[in-house]
C-alpha cells in the first residue's frame, strides 16, 4: 500500500503534465478531443494464466487529436476486490498511446492502430508489486451519432521482467464507447 501512496501521485501527475502539455496546442488547433470508456476481456497467457473481465468498464480515455489521421491517448485503469477475512487485492494501472487511423474521414467507420506503453501496479496483502507493459492494438471506430462512436479492439501487450515479477504475454478485447466534444 505504501507503494502505491508513492506511485498513484506519480502517476497522476505525469498524465495532468501529459495532458497539458499536449491539450493546448491541439485544442487551439480546433480539433476534437476524444473521451472514452472501454470495458473488456484479457487473459494472460503465461503460467500463472489470469483473466480479467471488466465490465462495463475498466478504463478511461481521453484523446487529444494531433491531426485527422493521428491522436495521443492517455488511459487509467483501477481495480478493487475486497473478501471479508481476507485482504484486499487492487490493480492500477496508467498507459500512453497513439492511434493512427488509416482513414481521415470520422463521420465513417474506420480502422485504427494502437501502439501503447504502460505500468500497472498489483497490490495486496500490504505489498506491492509494478510492471512496465507496451503493447500494440488494432481496432475500429463505428459512428453513432454525431459525436457519439463505438469502439472495439484487439490488443497484445507485453509486460516486461523485474527482480521481483516475471514476464508476461496478454491478449485482451476491449469494446467502449468514445464521446467526441467537436
Amino acid at each position: 500500500m505504501k507503494r502505491l501512496l508513492l506511485v498513484l501521485p506519480i502517476l497522476s501527475a505525469s498524465l495532468v503534465i501529459l495532458g497539458l502539455i499536449t491539450a493546448h496546442p491541439l485544442a487551439a488547433q480546433g480539433r476534437p478531443v476524444e473521451l472514452g470508456v472501454d470495458g473488456g476481456f484479457g487473459f494472460k497467457v503465461n503460467s500463472p494464466t489470469v483473466m480479467t473481465i471488466g465490465l462495463p468498464m475498466a478504463s478511461l480515455r481521453v484523446g487529444f487529436f494531433a491531426s485527422d489521421q493521428v491522436s495521443i491517448e492517455p488511459a487509467v485503469n483501477f481495480s478493487y476486490l475486497k473478501v471479508q477475512d481476507y485482504d484486499a487485492v487492487y490493480t492500477l494501472g496508467a498507459e500512453l498511446g497513439a492511434l493512427y487511423h488509416f482513414s481521415k474521414d470520422a463521420a465513417k467507420s474506420r480502422v485504427f492502430l494502437h501502439p501503447l506503453a504502460g505500468i500497472t501496479v498489483v497490490g495486496g496483502g500490504g505489498e506491492s508489486e509494478d510492471q512496465f507493459h507496451a503493447g500494440l492494438g488494432f481496432g475500429v471506430k463505428a459512428p453513432i451519432l454525431t459525436r457519439l462512436a463505438f469502439r472495439l479492439e484487439a490488443q497484445y501487450n507485453h509486460g516486461f521482467s523485474t527482480s521481483t515479477v516475471s514476464a508476461s504475454e496478454q491478449i485482451a478485447l476491449l469494446f467502449g464507447l468514445s464521446f467526441f466534444t467537436k
